[in-house]
C-alpha cells in the first residue's frame, strides 16, 4: 500500500467511514464520515493500513484503503421532478405544457441533486 503524503488533501471514498482515537476497530469511535468527506493527512506512517488525519479540526485514525488522493467540491442543484396542478391533478411532465389540460401549473415538485467534483491530486 502507497503512503499518503502529510499535508494533502484527501476525500473519504466509501459511503460511510468510521473516524477513531486509535489506529485499529477496537477504539472508540470520534465520528462516521461520509462519501466525499474531505481530511488532511497528519501522519501517512501509520503501520497496518492506518492514516492519522485531520477532520474539522479533529485529529484521529481511518482506514487507508478508504481514503482517495484530492479534495472534493460538493455542489447542490435543482431539478424538476413533475407538477401539480391547478385543479389538483399530478403531472410526471417537467416542461412547458405540463398541465396544460388542467389549468396550468400550480407548483413544480422538485428535489436536490448533488454533484462531486475532485479537485487536485
Amino acid at each position: 500500500m502507497a503512503l499518503g503524503q502529510v499535508g494533502k488533501a484527501y476525500h473519504v471514498n466509501t459511503k460511510i467511514l468510521n473516524f477513531r482515537t486509535e489506529p485499529n476497530t477496537k477504539s472508540e469511535i470520534i465520528d462516521k464520515l461520509e462519501i466525499y468527506d474531505n481530511v488532511i493527512i497528519v501522519n501517512d506512517t501509520v503501520n497496518s493500513g492506518w492514516y492519522q488525519v485531520n477532520f474539522e479540526g479533529t485529529t484521529g485514525y481511518v482506514a487507508a484503503p478508504s481514503l482517495k488522493k484530492g479534495k472534493c467540491q460538493i455542489s447542490y442543484y435543482t431539478v424538476r421532478t413533475g407538477a401539480v396542478c391547478r385543479d389538483g391533478t399530478h403531472s410526471t411532465a417537467t416542461g412547458r405544457g405540463a398541465c396544460s389540460h388542467h389549468g396550468g401549473v400550480a407548483y413544480w415538485k422538485t428535489k436536490q441533486q448533488k454533484s462531486a467534483k475532485i479537485i487536485g491530486d
